[in-house]
């Protein structure tokens, strides 16, 4: 990858204070992330939904955990943005556009390699699923005289949508907001001689973003009735954490936005394109 790292120069670090358009900006994007999974959400849990006693009409239930969700963005947003303008991470694309600075000149030779990126990552996450894990961890509920929920088939708009939750939402949240905090308090209490964070640290930053991006992804396992055992562990940490590390390595390299897009990509090969060719 040595190419890539080429293509995708180091940017230089500098010492801004808080940008509050970014800031608004990538909350909105944030928060239409999170609107945009709840039709996918719904018909994931259609049965669960149906067995359990709500306290709240679905409707009701539904805004009261949006408005609540979408407060803990703003802070978390806000919280990640300032830091990462402190170790010179965050968004320079949407930064700059913002500013009104040219950026077609500037980034425009960015998006097909990044596009392919995203789309190669989740090739490899749907191969390794479909051709390994699966047939592996199905046998084994087989052995065991087990059987896998029926799998529900969500439509493809319904995907399309879910894919910005992974894109803009995630990225956010994971890169933003975990990654950059890590690299900030790695770099000022457990470096040497200075505060600017080092690749060591950003290496060690990105691997636990993924690393709690695989954990957050095993109470779906559970719910879904995977066995826990160390292949299935195994299987929810690499198909999740591999893409983690690639957008984190995004991230620091070329700006939330080359993460933002490589992960929405993957996702549409993920949630449109590989349902779309299986289903026709």
């Amino acid at each position: 990858m040595a190419h890539l790292t080429t293509f995708f120069p180091l940017r230089k670090i500098n010492s801004l204070q808080l940008n509050w358009k970014l800031f608004f900006l990538l909350w909105g994007l944030a928060s239409f992330g999170l609107l945009a999974v709840i039709p996918y959400v719904l018909t994931i849990q259609q049965d669960k939904l149906q067995a359990i006693q709500m306290p709240l009409p679905l409707p009701a239930l539904i805004l009261v955990q949006v408005v609540i969700q979408v407060i803990i963005l703003g802070l978390l947003t806000g919280v990640g943005l300032g830091i990462a303008e402190k170790i010179g991470f965050g968004a320079p694309i949407l930064a700059d556009r913002l500013a009104g600075l040219p950026v077609k000149k500037k980034y425009g030779y960015i998006w097909l390699p990044v596009v392919l990126i995203g789309l190669a990552v989740s090739a490899i996450v749907v191969f390794l699923d479909k051709l390994i894990f699966s047939p592996i961890i199905q046998n084994q509920l087989q052995t065991g005289r087990l059987n896998l929920p029926e799998t529900v088939h969500t439509p493809i708009w319904e995907g399309f949508l879910a894919s910005f939750y992974g894109g803009f939402t995630e990225e956010i949240l994971l890169r933003l907001f975990v990654m950059s905090l890590l690299i900030w308090f790695f770099s000022r209490y457990l470096q040497h001689r200075t505060h600017q964070p080092t690749p060591l640290v950003i290496w060690s930053a990105n691997l636990l973003a993924a690393l709690a991006f695989g954990m957050g992804h095993l109470p779906t396992a559970i719910a879904a009735g995977l066995p826990l055992n160390t292949l299935g562990v195994t299987r929810i940490m690499l198909l999740n954490g591999f893409p983690g590390v690639v957008f984190g390595w995004l991230y620091w390299k070329r700006g939330l936005e080359s993460a933002m897009i490589a992960h929405f990509s993957g996702d549409l090969l993920i949630h449109v394109i590989t349902p779309w060719l299986f289903l026709t």
